[in-house]
């Protein structure tokens, strides 16, 4: 038989494509078989297991300790001296209102009522320096030596307005006068106290009245202060030309002082 013929009738295959059909790269052109997917396992815990999600404590001047004991430690000395505060309440239309030309062999005033009301005026001076103090900067309280400076700023500002009251009373008027005009401006300090609590405690619990607790604060401190130069007017005014110290006691003893005092809350929070 002619090996032609067999070539022709059994056609040998071309080396390439016996290479191709049989090389091992042949196998990446098959599809490949997808990976079992990852199982993801979630633990699932009863809910009286896992509890309440936290939430962050609000920040606020209340948060420190130093300011709620500040005003603890105060309520607690004026409740030991408690038994002088009816004497003093009762006192308050002859010191704030009335103007005696002579005095009263009744009118006694005890040492222990002046420790009362001295507590009563650093009462004041706290609730003053607290409420300033979060008006100007929400986190006032947070602050131990800011809260600490304001206090002794307002305190400043008492011992500045007595020494200058009792400086005015020396010069232009009798020592009885005098004396009852220091004695009405203590109890002024004393009472507002008192009425400053209230708004001073809202700023420190509840931050987002501060506006509204400052202006009621306000207002009980410029009603207190009239009712104050009220009576110095009463005492010092006997002739039209008084007026114009009036008006310089006005500027210089109540609206210089004052901005001073607020400009100076201003600066320590800048500085603390």
């Amino acid at each position: 038989m002619n090996p032609d013929s067999l070539n022709t009738a059994f056609p040998a295959a071309a080396p390439d494509t016996l290479a191709t059909a049989y090389a091992p790269d042949s196998l990446a052109l098959r599809p490949a078989v997808p990976e079992p997917a990852a199982i993801l396992v979630v633990e699932h815990r009863p809910a009286w297991i896992r509890g309440l999600e936290p939430t962050p404590r609000p920040a606020s001047s209340a948060a420190h300790s130093g300011v709620t004991t500040a005003f603890i430690v105060l309520f607690a000395l004026i409740a030991l001296t408690a038994y002088h505060l009816p004497h003093i309440f009762t006192s308050i239309k002859t010191d704030m209102f009335g103007v005696r030309r002579r005095n009263n062999a009744f009118d006694s005033h005890t040492s222990g009522e002046a420790r009362t009301l001295a507590l009563m005026i650093l009462l004041a001076a706290t609730c003053e320096a607290v409420i300033v103090g979060c008006f100007i900067n929400p986190l006032f309280g947070a602050s131990l030596p800011l809260f600490g400076a304001t206090v002794g700023l307002m305190v400043a500002y008492y011992i500045f307005q007595l020494i200058a009251f009792s400086v005015v009373g020396y010069a232009f008027t009798d020592p009885l006068s005098a004396s009852q005009w220091r004695r009405g401006f203590n109890l002024s300090q004393g009472l507002l106290g008192f009425l400053l609590l209230p708004p001073a405690l809202i700023v420190l619990f509840y931050p987002p009245l501060t506006v509204a607790a400052f202006v009621y604060a306000a207002v009980a401190y410029l009603t207190i202060r009239v009712i104050f130069i009220y009576k110095g007017f009463r005492i010092f005014f006997d002739s039209i030309g008084c007026l114009v110290y009036f008006i310089l006691y006005l500027c210089t003893l109540e609206l210089i002082p004052a901005i001073a005092v607020y400009s100076g809350a201003i600066a320590l929070n800048r500085l603390l």
